[in-house]
């Protein structure tokens, strides 16, 4: 658990939530 920048829907570095998140 980094800091996604903005994964697309879950498959990002840490898929957690359902949605794009932006934790830039």
């Amino acid at each position: 658990a980094g800091r996604p920048t903005m994964p697309t829907s879950s498959t990002g570095p840490t898929a957690s939530p359902p949605h794009p998140w932006r934790t830039c």
